[in-house]
């Protein structure tokens, strides 16, 4: 199977079970993968890029691990899709006025891992 970062990892799963293995391997982080319900609910929601960001590793360490298993890679890597680095975030222009004690930040992020979505 051809894939490329925009893969989602449910259709890795789906071509080749061992892709669990693969993947759960690059990270500890990724080791959620092996429950069923973690992994319904976001392997679906992920791409190869994603799965890389959020397991601060590039693309290629993906792209490596599952050639391993046959998988056929398009190397076609995007500088910001290969980079370990953090996006700059940007504040919109309707906040930029607003009084800091006014904001409030919420990183949902393990609320979304945990499935309390």
């Amino acid at each position: 199977m051809l894939i490329s970062e925009k893969t989602k990892i449910s259709t890795l799963i789906k071509a080749n079970p061992a892709a669990i293995d693969a993947i759960a391997s690059i990270n500890p982080h990724f080791d959620k993968l092996r429950n069923p319900v973690l992994r319904k609910i976001l392997a679906s929601r992920v791409t190869i890029a994603d799965a890389a960001r959020i397991g601060k590793t590039s693309v290629d360490v993906f792209f490596d691990k599952l050639s391993e298993i046959g998988f056929e890679t398009e190397q076609q890597t995007t500088p910001a899709m290969n980079s370990t680095a953090t996006l700059e975030v940007t504040t919109p222009d309707f906040l930029q006025n607003m009084a800091p004690d006014k904001l409030i930040e919420l990183d949902v992020r393990e609320d979304i891992l945990s499935g309390n979505d």
